[in-house]
């Protein structure tokens, strides 16, 4: 009777575990894309100021 009780939990805790990993990963795509998105438009910013200075 013990066997299939344990089964039984540790299924529990691995669907559990699963729905968490599923609610944070897209969060963190999200994440990587506002970052990547902010890193460029930065880099852009850094390189007009270059090219605008560069001009006299």
């Amino acid at each position: 009777m013990s066997p299939p009780s344990y089964y039984k939990q540790q299924k529990k805790k691995t669907m559990k575990s699963s729905r968490k990993g599923s609610v944070v990963w897209p969060i963190l795509k999200i994440m990587l894309i506002f970052g990547g998105v902010y890193f460029l438009l930065w880099l852009l910013g850094q390189m007009m100021l270059l090219i605008n200075t560069g001009i006299p």
